[in-house]
């Protein structure tokens, strides 16, 4: 007999991509936004539009709150769609909400699972859809949640979805991990459609470290175009990428083969050739003389790869890796380099 399942969805954190996937989902699922804010919560009830990723008109069946508890009780699904420097706090504070209700699915709000592919509901699951590594403690979002919470699967979403990509419903894929196989089988069953296809992964631990550093060598993809280089030098850029993502999941027990996932190079390729990254926009700028402060006033976002960029720095020393992109990026966004400095120090590099 099928394995029914609770037709809703929370979506903690209401920045871009959290408008975004609430958006994508609700075709499908009743959603519950949540906001640390209560005045902004507020203001989204009353209005209901968003300008974040861009301007649109949140559907009749996204509803809002900002009680975190109300969010995590409405449903068994709740994607964390926040900065990295806040899931440390996050987390922390789902611990300490006990006695969480797990809610019954009802004959009008359920969907089937497939029998074959059986998916036991035991505990709460906690999607992480942030990318980066935190700076203090080296960490990854989903290590941070699974470190914090013993009582919820731990799942993490990556893959090449630019967020007004998505939000136009343009056909792609994306990785869904955790080190549960079973876990990231049955959320592929519960979350793909025709438009947004999931590829299940066990390999949580390599798929966030793709998701990591694909950001870093976007600000280098940024860079090489806003330095006026073309397709040869971001395709050689792209490649010896590759290289550097293989050393960081070999150092974390990681598996090769996301390499060439959705969550690897698909995301990889999406965010260095597309001017929607955040991340790209950041490398272009500076390659046009902005400063930092300048550049996110006018992306007027959060860019992960920026932090993620120092903590990687921080890893290399502590591990002697060699990751001589990410090691360069990191000096350009310090200011100890400018753009056509770290191009002229990857290429005169000795050969071996």
């Amino acid at each position: 007999m099928p394995i029914s399942v609770s037709k809703k969805i929370s979506i903690l954190g209401s920045g871009s991509w959290g408008n975004t996937l609430a958006c994508h989902f609700s075709k499908d699922f009743d959603v519950l936004l949540w906001d640390y804010k209560p005045e902004r919560v507020e203001m989204m009830s009353k209005s209901r539009t968003f300008n974040k990723p861009q301007e649109g008109i949140y559907p009749e069946n996204i509803n809002f709150t900002a009680d975190l508890r109300v969010a995590l009780e409405f449903s068994d699904f709740i994607f964390s769609v926040i900065p990295l420097k806040g899931i440390n706090q996050l987390a922390e504070n789902i611990s300490k909400i006990n006695n969480l209700k797990i809610p019954e699915p009802t004959k009008s709000s359920h969907l089937d699972l497939n029998p074959k592919n059986p998916f036991k509901f035991s505990k709460k699951v906690i999607i992480n859809c942030s990318k980066g590594i935190d700076l203090a403690s080296l960490k990854t979002p989903s290590e941070i949640f699974t470190e914090k919470l013993k009582n919820c699967h731990i799942s993490t979403l990556s893959g090449p979805n630019l967020a007004i990509e998505v939000l136009a419903g343009e056909p792609m894929i994306s990785s869904i991990a955790s080190s549960e196989l079973t876990v990231a089988e049955g959320l592929q069953e519960i979350f793909s459609c025709t438009r947004f296809r999931l590829y299940p992964s066990s390999d949580i631990v390599g798929v966030e470290f793709c998701s990591a550093i694909k950001n870093v060598i976007a600000i280098a993809a940024g860079a090489s175009d806003g330095l006026g280089f073309r397709a040869s030098t971001k395709a050689s850029l792209i490649t010896r990428a590759l290289n550097e993502m293989r050393e960081l999941i070999k150092l974390k027990g990681g598996l090769e083969e996301t390499l060439y996932s959705a969550a690897g190079l698909g995301d990889l390729i999406a965010t260095c050739s597309s001017e929607l990254s955040r991340n790209y926009r950041v490398g272009y700028f500076l390659a046009q003389n902005y400063s930092l402060d300048e550049i996110y006033k006018k992306i007027n976002a959060t860019a992960e790869g920026v932090n993620t960029a120092f903590a990687l720095k921080k890893l290399a020393q502590t591990e002697n890796l060699r990751i001589p992109i990410c090691l360069e990026v990191a000096d350009m966004l310090s200011g100890s380099k400018n753009p056509a400095e770290v191009v002229n120090s990857l290429m005169s590099r000795k050969i071996k």
